[in-house]
């Protein structure tokens, strides 16, 4: 079920047993207002949490404001201070974004996007198209509910509307707030193919990330965020739980790598042999501080290949030994 008021400028998202509500606030945003059980809504929603939120249109700070707002797709260098949802660089440089509401749309159905599995057909969907002010970006929302399910099915679809190029350097898929800061994050710890520990560690303030630099899952960490198998005793059962395309989880790490590097190359091509000598003593000090941690990561993988059948050329190529 998805309704929109018109008066009020707020979309009503419904499941089998949640609602998501958000609104285009009097400052032209996509504002996120509500996620969980069930509810009848009213205006009195938006008045009492959202309104105190939203940056006002006549407030000469006005940019400022929005690095507390709840947005749907964040932009970049203009008020807001959090991570930012995607970072459009235009062929001047210049990166900053802000991301308005344009237009949206109600239709029957999934989007088929080109590429990237969808987990089931049917529904409905709003598709939302913001645009930012700065460039010629053009970001369009899609958000997919059904009647007879608790998935909430989000992705963002980014266009160049204008006749220059530009790059593209970060893109999120979506943005989503969490109800409050009462939540624990879960991932699936283990080794090869037994990513099934699960470790809870509280949310708590600044950046978690959970991902894979292989370009596929890790055995080390599985790049999801699962909820838990049981609840503990004496803990509630809320969860939201996001599930995304691994490999463009493990895409962003590697892309954020090789800019460090790319980066890092530049101070390397200008640095005398002095420094340089200083930072290789400074890898092979670490080297030797860790050995102990190496090679016990390293027994780990070649059981796991020498399980899983792996040629004695090969097993013996992936061997760490005191002498290697």
């Amino acid at each position: 079920m998805i309704k929109y008021e018109q008066k009020a400028r707020v979309f009503i998202l419904g499941g089998k047993s949640f609602d998501y509500v958000m609104r285009v606030n009097a400052a032209g945003y996509l504002q996120f207002v509500y996620y969980g059980a069930k509810i009848d809504y009213s205006p009195s929603l938006t008045a009492a949490y959202a309104d105190t939120l939203a940056p006002k249109p006549d407030d000469f700070n006005m940019n400022m404001a929005l690095d507390c707002m709840p947005s749907e797709y964040g932009g970049f260098g203009r008020g807001d201070f959090r991570a930012p949802s995607a970072v459009v660089v235009q062929k001047d440089g210049f990166c900053a974004s802000e991301f308005a509401y344009a237009s949206h749309e109600i239709k029957d159905g999934a989007p088929a996007l080109d590429g990237m599995p969808h987990v089931r057909r049917g529904g409905k969907t709003l598709s939302v198209t913001l645009k930012d002010k700065i460039s010629d970006a053009e970001i369009t929302l899609n958000y997919t509910v059904f009647d007879d399910s608790d998935i909430l099915v989000k992705n963002a679809v980014i266009k160049n509307a204008g006749a220059d190029a530009f790059e593209l350097r970060k893109a999120f898929s979506f943005c989503t707030e969490l109800p409050d800061s009462a939540f624990d994050i879960m991932r699936l710890h283990g080794r090869w193919a037994n990513e099934r520990i699960p470790e809870a560690t509280p949310i708590g303030h600044g950046t978690v990330r959970v991902e894979s630099a292989r370009g596929a899952s890790s055995p080390g960490t599985s790049p999801a965020i699962p909820s838990p198998l049981e609840i503990p005793a004496g803990r509630c059962g809320r969860t939201v739980r996001p599930c995304c395309d691994k490999g463009g989880i493990a895409m962003t790490a590697l892309q954020r790598q090789g800019q460090a590097a790319k980066a890092a190359s530049y101070a390397l091509a200008t640095a005398g042999t002095a420094k340089k000598k200083e930072a290789l003593e400074a890898i092979a000090r670490v080297l030797t501080e860790r050995r102990d941690l190496w090679l016990a990561a390293n027994a780990e993988d070649v059981a796991a290949a020498r399980e899983s059948g792996m040629a004695p050329a090969m097993l013996d190529r992936l061997t760490l030994t005191e002498e290697r």
